[in-house]
Formats: structure tokens, C-alpha cells, sequence
């Protein structure tokens, strides 16, 4: 990043809101969302993650990029159409590439069954992503599979 590149960033909670943003924010009142979009030349963006997907998009020709944070809250709850949405908003244009990142896999996140019911009633697409190693718990893998099932369907 040049030495004049500005930055901008949120306050994520891990749900589906996406924000076209022109200019950096104020730490002290950062806007609460899962996904960052502009087509501010010089202003990056990004999202945060630990056991979630980020998810980078890009429109070239329209010259707009969106970062979306991923978490199986979000992603079952459309950040990842919001994040589209927006960037169409702003390119008035349906060209994007948008490969999911780094994830948690479901051999290690394991889950409840509340967990997983939950997540099933939200998206019942999502029992392609979980598996059983154990009896009384379920590992969901929220990415990439469910992650570009949701970017497949949203095209």
C-alpha cells in the first residue's frame, strides 16, 4: 500500500450488512457492519477473521472492490449478497470475482446440537456442509463449499 493510502474499517458483529464507504473512518464511531465496499481510488479496506471467511471481491471494469467477513451467522444471513448488492449499487454492473480465503474447516469446528439446528432452520442448504465425528456433535464447514454455494446462487 503507498505511503498516501488511507485505510478504513469497521465495527463487525457478525451479520449481514454491507457498507459502501468513501473515505476513512473514525475509530471512535466506526459504523457496525460485515462488509466494506468502495470505489474510492487510494482507500483500502479490509475485514477481520479468525474462524471466519473473509471473502474479497472485485469488479475490474467498474472499479470496485468490496471485503466481506464471513461467519456462519453471516453467511447464512446474506453478507455475501449484501456485499454484491452494494457493489452493484455502486458499478451499476453484475462483474465480480470473489474467491472465499483462508476458513476454519469442519474437521475441527465442532458444534452443538442447538448450533446446528439453528443453522440448518436458517439454510437448510447448509446439511451439505456439516458432517458427524461424534455422536453428540456436529463440524460444520462454512467455507468454501457452503461459502461459494452462496456466491454461485447469488449469481
Amino acid at each position: 500500500m503507498p505511503a498516501t493510502a488511507a485505510s478504513s474499517r469497521l465495527y463487525q458483529v457478525h451479520g449481514a450488512t454491507a457498507l459502501a464507504i468513501g473515505a476513512p473512518q473514525d475509530r471512535a464511531a466506526l459504523p457496525k457492519a460485515d462488509a466494506v465496499v468502495s470505489n474510492t481510488p487510494g482507500l483500502a479496506i479490509g475485514v477481520l477473521t479468525a474462524d471466519c471467511t473473509p471473502v474479497l471481491f472485485a469488479d475490474p471494469q467498474a472499479k470496485v472492490v468490496a471485503a466481506a467477513h464471513a461467519g456462519w451467522r453471516g453467511a447464512v444471513g446474506g453478507i455475501l449478497e449484501a456485499a454484491i448488492l452494494e457493489m452493484e449499487r455502486l458499478a451499476r454492473a453484475g462483474r465480480r470475482s470473489a474467491p472465499p480465503s483462508a476458513h476454519i474447516s469442519a474437521k475441527i469446528y465442532e458444534v452443538g446440537p442447538d448450533f446446528e439446528a439453528e443453522v440448518l432452520k436458517l439454510d437448510p442448504a447448509t446439511r451439505h456442509s456439516s458432517t458427524r465425528q461424534h455422536p453428540e456433535r456436529a463440524c460444520i464447514s462454512i467455507c468454501p463449499v457452503y461459502v461459494a454455494q452462496r456466491l454461485a446462487r447469488a449469481n
